[in-house]
């Protein structure tokens, strides 16, 4: 991850065999005192059926289907 509480990228490496589901998960250096609305956005075409699952603590980043094996980069931005 590069950024921070705020805003920034999250990478990650797919290997053979992916499945569908989450593909990284975000901590929150300090928590929110509410859930915020996180916006997430893959970075490249190869990134399809993106969702984010949030709470007050971090949130998480997955996909509907498998993606080939490779890397991926998902920019993010967190308002309370």
């Amino acid at each position: 991850i590069s950024g921070n509480d705020v805003s920034g990228t999250v990478a990650a490496n797919v290997g053979v065999g992916a499945v569908a589901g989450i593909v990284a998960d975000v901590s929150f250096h300090n928590a929110y005192t509410n859930t915020p609305h996180v916006v997430v956005t893959a970075i490249g075409p190869n990134a399809t059926g993106v969702y984010v699952n949030r709470s007050a603590a971090g949130f998480s980043i997955g996909v509907n289907s498998p993606m080939p094996p490779g890397g991926y980069a998902f920019d993010y931005i967190v308002m309370q």
